[in-house]
């Protein structure tokens, strides 16, 4: 019957801290094997994808390039497009 004039059909970006989450678990890694191609520990890749670490610009860029994503898959997914289509090339190591 009321319809809510403040609700859009946008959808909010999802955190970066999400994506990186979800680049290595497309990958198929684990936080271990990810803690290896980053040199950070296992703890430190679990502060990241959880929000308890800060992300620059910088360090998004490396998690891009590592789990073999180019940047503008990178934004596809923080706008919640498929990700059915998306094949990473090699991590870089």
């Amino acid at each position: 019957m009321f319809e809510n004039k403040n609700k859009t059909n946008k959808q909010e970006p999802i955190s970066d801290n999400l994506i990186i989450k979800k680049m290595r678990l497309i990958r198929g890694m684990s936080r271990n094997e990810a803690a290896l191609i980053f040199s950070y520990s296992r703890s430190s890749i679990e502060r990241i994808e959880n929000g308890r670490s800060q992300l620059t610009k910088d360090k998004i860029q490396k998690f891009v390039e590592g789990y073999g994503f180019k940047m503008q898959e990178f934004i596809n997914l923080k706008l919640g497009k498929s990700s059915d289509t998306i094949v990473p090339e090699n991590p870089v190591k």
